[in-house]
């Protein structure tokens, strides 16, 4: 059991650093300033060193700070700090033993007589904690969702000791978080990832481990699906330590003495009740494909340790609206009305792109970005010409990724989205007339990062959904 970093009684009169100054950076400053602490920040980026300053903060070079005088330093989780190369700014901090966390851990420790329900997990974690959040909100619960999801922690309302707060958490976040103290944690999955801020394999689920740290003796709930080898082992190790907690195995494809999904995609409940069936999720329109069975599967486990009834929990899966650019649908009508369009921009990697793969068919295939360390070597199996029709290859990852898909299916280098997807729909339309396709996919489910072209997912993702509508206006005026 960890002791809490931060002691909040007594930070009148310490100093407090912030490095990096996009919206979680702000939003501490703003956050932690009016408590009355002193606050300084420092960014690489002129152009937010300046709006800090607009604000009234102050802006002080923290390569040139004497941080003898600083108590804590809150770090934004997306910059590196010890790998792959240490950055001089965390190097001084640590020479001065000056913590090194972020927003999460201070939130955390100023805002204690509340729940916190934290989700962690290579894929899956966005999905799950909107979902969450959606069920407790259906149920009437007082609740308030962020972290990693896209909100702030600083930025949300302060809840009664009657709320709960969702929090989706990356491993960077919860790398920078020792004192994390969740009443409800939870792990959906574990593949490579972020390698190269982790050093190695083992580095990586190490800190996802930390999500199960505690810093009280109070009972509480873990949640971990146990569908690959990584996960089943944090999941043994974790149901060892013989704490009050209650620990819950989830898996998404066969019986356990847990919450499962069975082959026909039945929601069971053998864990509180005995194989008791909860939902018949292939009738489910709105979540999708068979990664969203461990979604839908941690959910009710969630809802069930805080004694959400069954019905409101159904009433809730049947009501939620996908996140963008996850498996998102983008709606069509007249002459593409047979044309099924996904925007699955955030499969950054070949785990999350495999759940859209076996989820479609008849699909025509964007993928490409700035590729991660295995590329899509996993995805090789479903690299066929009866599942794949075509695909389109963009960004860094178009040689690379070519010269794999080319040898199973038709592969084109396209190097940017806007060609990609304007040969995409001359080819749909092309084989809808020839017989040959029936009811396309076109899939931008790119299977690696944004960074090389993008601004991130998000910005990907909303610049192929404007594409989309502008071929389609464009082949709907010709048509008149």
């Amino acid at each position: 059991m960890n002791k809490r970093l931060i002691n909040v009684n007594k930070l009148l009169g310490k100093t407090i650093a912030i490095y990096g100054l996009s919206k979680t950076g702000i939003s501490a400053a703003k956050a932690l300033g009016q408590r009355g602490i002193h606050i300084i920040l420092w960014d690489e980026n002129k152009d937010k060193i300046e709006n800090a300053a607009s604000l009234g903060f102050v802006v002080k070079n923290l390569h040139e700070a004497d941080f003898s005088k600083i108590d804590y330093l809150i770090w934004s989780p997306g910059i590196p700090h010890t790998l792959p190369t240490p950055n001089p700014i965390a190097l001084k901090a640590k020479e001065h033993n000056v913590p090194i966390v972020c927003d999460i851990e201070f939130f955390t420790s100023i805002f204690t007589n509340v729940k916190y329900i934290g989700i962690t997990g290579t894929n899956g974690k966005s999905t799950t904690t909107g979902l969450i959040h959606h069920i407790f909100k259906t149920a009437g619960k007082e609740t308030a969702i962020g972290g990693n999801y896209g909100i702030p922690v600083f930025d949300l309302p302060e809840l009664s000791n009657k709320g709960f707060y969702i929090l989706e958490l990356s491993s960077y976040q919860i790398e920078l978080s020792p004192s994390l103290n969740m009443d409800c944690a939870i792990l959906t999955n574990i593949s490579e990832d972020h390698i190269d801020r982790h050093k190695d394999m083992n580095g990586y689920i190490s800190v996802k481990k930390r999500i199960f740290n505690r810093v009280d003796d109070k009972a509480h709930f873990n949640i971990i699906t146990v569908d690959d080898k990584y996960s089943q082992k944090v999941f043994e190790e974790i149901s060892d330590i013989k704490l009050k907690d209650t620990t819950v195995p989830v898996l998404s494809s066969k019986r356990i003495k847990g919450v499962y999904v069975d082959s026909d995609g039945v929601l069971k409940d053998n864990f509180w009740e005995k194989d008791k069936k909860i939902f018949d999720l292939s009738k489910l329109e709105n979540l999708q494909g068979k990664h969203n069975w461990q979604n839908i599967a941690i959910s009710y486990a969630v809802s069930k340790c805080y004694d959400i009834d069954t019905e409101q929990f159904k009433t809730a899966l049947q009501t939620f609206t996908n996140l963008p650019h996850r498996m998102e649908k983008i709606p069509t009508e007249g002459m593409f009305e047979n044309i099924q369009i996904i925007n699955d921009s955030k499969g950054t990697n070949a785990d999350a792109t495999q759940y859209p793969l076996q989820a479609y068919s008849e699909i025509y295939w964007i993928a490409g970005g700035r590729p991660k360390s295995d590329g899509i070597d996993p995805l090789i199996k479903f690299i066929k010409p009866s599942k794949i029709f075509r695909a389109y290859m963009i960004g860094e990852a178009t040689r690379p990724f070519h010269k794999i898909v080319k040898e199973r299916t038709k592969s084109y280098r396209c190097w940017t989205l806007k060609k990609a997807v304007k040969k995409a729909f001359k080819h749909m339309l092309k084989d809808m007339k020839k017989g040959y396709a029936k009811n396309p996919t076109l899939l931008l489910s790119p299977s690696a990062t944004s960074w090389d072209q993008f601004k991130s997912f998000e910005d990907r993702g909303d610049q192929f959904k404007q594409i989309v509508k502008e071929v389609m206006n464009k082949y709907d005026k010709k048509s008149k």
